[in-house]
């Protein structure tokens, strides 16, 4: 597992609220820390999904992708591209500019993935909903959600 450049990208609905919130945060961060992927009312979970495979296949993405979504049905990007990606994944729903700066100064001390997302979810303070955390090789999958910490999937 390496220290170095976990991609991070914002999934949100609306035309703007994507690139609102990277912009923002990547600002304040003083680094290019997420690439945003708006979601117009009007397209398919199906496109936002190619968008991200273009951008798995763009990018370096061997030391994790963090994938933070808006809501509802981005949680559901994973089946969309789990056919494209055999690398450390965490799906982070409800993502406010509070939160993707938490995780974006997280991401900014080039630490490890698993150590990103030990101190974004905390089971005791119940911190994020993290989706899904995947590990590099299918047998490690795990689902995190509420005060679920790691149940096998």
């Amino acid at each position: 597992e390496s220290k170095k450049s976990i991609k991070s990208v914002i999934l949100a609905h609306g035309y703007s609220t994507a690139s609102s919130i990277s912009s923002v945060v990547n600002r304040m961060l003083g680094k290019n820390i997420y690439e945003a992927f708006d979601m117009p009312i009007n397209i398919s979970v199906k496109e936002i999904g190619e968008k991200l495979i273009e951008y798995i296949y763009r990018n370096d993405i061997s030391n994790g992708l963090v994938i933070l979504v808006d809501m509802g049905s981005l949680k559901d990007i994973y089946n969309q591209i789990k056919e494209h990606i055999n690398q450390p994944i965490a799906i982070i729903n409800n993502v406010s500019t509070q939160m993707a700066l938490f995780i974006g100064d997280l991401l900014s001390k080039d630490i490890y993935f698993s150590e990103l997302i030990h101190k974004a979810y905390h089971p005791d303070k119940n911190r994020l909903d993290i989706f899904r955390y995947q590990e590099p090789f299918p047998q490690h999958r795990f689902l995190l959600r509420g005060s679920q910490y790691a149940s096998r999937c």
